[in-house]
């Protein structure tokens, strides 16, 4: 069992260090010849001209067929309308699905046509990888978000719901537990967004499918690795952080707060003396 329990530490830890290697320090296993370079160019050329005027002619279509839907369907048309508008209205309406549906076939064209040009360079190059971490950023930093914006309320709400016989140092280790909790789940977001959104990234290039997915594994260990790492060094310093307040500065915000009581005590204190007594 202890031999169990060694091999999988040895695996995780492993794992870390190889997924942070990748995330930090490690090229991309293919590097970009001007041929590539040129290929790719021409490729993106080829994408504009042949789709560049019909993609905007389709979406002008479909966004004057919205307009016009929206200008038959003013307040309460339901109620108001006549036959004759519910007509046009249907008619619009129809038009709009029409011109979605040349929208979206031109889109896919499109998009194939950029999977090709793509392609061209690879998914293991420094534009498959490069997109893959600007991916994982662009989701950690949507985690981060959720995380400050849950401290700031649950901070708010602590202070509004606090207890006024709680000490000082219980509420900077309850704020603390929130800010480590929040943060927790902000990455698990990120790494849970991260794992869905990477697909569509892996898809906008013509791969094998065991290439595609030693990609996503690599590509998922790398940002699990990055984002346990800044969880143990966020739970580190709580950890240290939490020993120093209790050791040292606890002794000195438990006088604080003996002090403050003692007063809040002889405030009330007066207060019942100046009231009047009846025997």
């Amino acid at each position: 069992m202890a031999a169990f329990e060694d091999a999988a530490y040895d695996v995780d830890v492993g794992a870390v260090r190889f997924g942070l290697y990748v995330a930090f320090y490690a090229r991309a296993p293919v590097q970009i010849t001007d041929a590539m370079a040129t290929a790719y160019e021409t490729r993106l050329r080829e994408v504009d001209t042949e789709f560049g005027e019909s993609l905007t002619s389709a979406l002008r279509d479909h966004r004057q067929a919205e307009m016009r839907v929206r200008e038959l369907t003013s307040f309460m048309w339901r109620i108001r309308a006549s036959g004759g508008t519910r007509m046009r209205i249907d008619e619009a309406k129809r038009e709009v699905r029409k011109t979605f549906n040349k929208l979206r076939a031109e889109e896919r064209k499109r998009d194939e046509a950029m999977r090709l040009a793509r392609s061209e360079l690879g998914l293991w190059s420094d534009l498959g990888v490069g997109d893959a971490k600007a991916l994982f950023k662009k989701s950690y930093e949507r985690g981060k978000v959720f995380a400050t914006r849950s401290t700031f309320w649950d901070g708010l709400s602590l202070m509004l719901r606090g207890k006024s016989d709680e000490s000082t140092v219980s509420f900077f280790l309850r704020w603390g537990m929130i800010v480590l909790s929040n943060f927790t789940v902000g990455m698990i977001s990120a790494i849970v967004g991260f794992a869905f959104a990477l697909p569509s990234l892996i898809g906008s290039f013509s791969v094998s499918l065991w290439s595609a997915t030693l990609f996503y594994i690599i590509a998922l260990v790398s940002a699990m690795a990055v984002v346990a790492s800044i969880l143990f060094a966020m739970y580190g310093t709580a950890a240290g952080s939490a020993y120093v307040l209790v050791k040292h500065a606890g002794p000195a915000l438990a006088r604080l707060d003996d002090a403050d009581a003692r007063r809040r005590q002889r405030i009330d204190q007066r207060a019942y003396n100046r009231r009047p007594h009846y025997e």
